[in-house]
C-alpha cells in the first residue's frame, strides 16, 4: 500500500522512470560500486608499493605521476556516475528519496566526495583522507 502511494507521488513517466526503480538499475549501480572498490584497492596497493620504493631509494618510481593521473580519472568518472544516479533518483522520487536511511547515507557520501573532489582538492585544502565512494 505504501509502495503504491509512493509511486503515485513520483514525477515523470515512461521507460526511464521505471528503469530508475528496477533491480537492473540497482544492479548496474551496485556493479559500479564494486568496480570502484576494486579501483580503490588497486590505488591503495600502488600507494603502498610507491611508499616502499620511496623509503628504499629516496625517490619515486618513474611512472608515478602517470599512474596517479589514471586513478584521478577513475575517481572523476565514478563520482560523476554517482552524481547522475543521485539526480535521477531525486528527480523521480523528489522528497520521498529522503525517507529511506540508505538514500540518506548515499546522499551524504556523494555530497562529501563531490566537495572533496571538486572544491577542496583544487584549492589544496584536502584533509588527506580518501572519501571516495
Amino acid at each position: 500500500k505504501v509502495q503504491k502511494a509512493m509511486e503515485a507521488q513520483m514525477v515523470g513517466a515512461g521507460l526511464f522512470r521505471t528503469q530508475a526503480q528496477t533491480s537492473k538499475f540497482d544492479a548496474f549501480i551496485g556493479f559500479a560500486i564494486l568496480l570502484n572498490v576494486g579501483v580503490m584497492f588497486l590505488q591503495l596497493q600502488f600507494q603502498g608499493n610507491e611508499s616502499g620504493v620511496i623509503l628504499k631509494t629516496g625517490q619515486s618510481s618513474t611512472n608515478y605521476h602517470e599512474v596517479v593521473q589514471v586513478f584521478d580519472f577513475f575517481e572523476y568518472i565514478f563520482n560523476g556516475l554517482f552524481i547522475v544516479e543521485l539526480f535521477v533518483r531525486l528527480y523521480y522520487m523528489r522528497c520521498l528519496y529522503f525517507l529511506e536511511a540508505s538514500h540518506l547515507f548515499d546522499f551524504g557520501l556523494v555530497i562529501v566526495n563531490s566537495i572533496e573532489l571538486f572544491v577542496l582538492q583544487p584549492l589544496q585544502l584536502s584533509v588527506g583522507a580518501n572519501v571516495t565512494i
